[in-house]
């Protein structure tokens, strides 16, 4: 089974980008979200393997979206991608699973992104 990965960024440009790099790089299922509260509400619609999430969005902050999503469906993985790296040590410390500061490098987010999709299979073939 394919995995599903939900964008959320409210930058246009940035969600369309790894949109089209993840569509290149992984056999996967794709939404976006522009804000916090489309987030919620599309995870509320459906099961996600891996969001990757901005921090500053309008609406609900990642911040908020990330306790959300910790508290709905923990078993969903969470790479925060922030031009703020001040944000990192909070939400690692709020439970996202990974961190990488914007800019990127698109080799560097797709092992990480790789590493977190093993990982949610790995939990998944143990439960």
């Amino acid at each position: 089974m394919k995995p599903y990965i939900l964008i959320a960024d409210d930058e246009d440009d940035a969600r369309l980008h790894l949109s089209s790099f993840l569509s290149r790089r992984f056999d996967c299922g794709l939404e976006q979200a522009k804000d916090g509260k489309e987030t919620i509400e599309k995870l509320k619609n459906r099961p996600f393997d891996l969001v990757l999430l901005d921090m500053k969005m309008p609406h609900v902050s990642g911040l908020e979206v990330l306790g959300y999503i910790k508290d709905a469906s923990p078993s969903t993985k969470t790479l925060i991608i922030s031009g703020y790296d001040d944000f990192k040590e909070e939400c690692l410390k709020k439970g996202a699973d990974d961190f990488i500061a914007k800019p990127y490098d698109l080799e560097v987010l797709e092992t990480k992104i790789n590493s977190l999709l093993n990982a949610k299979k790995e939990a998944c073939r143990k439960t």
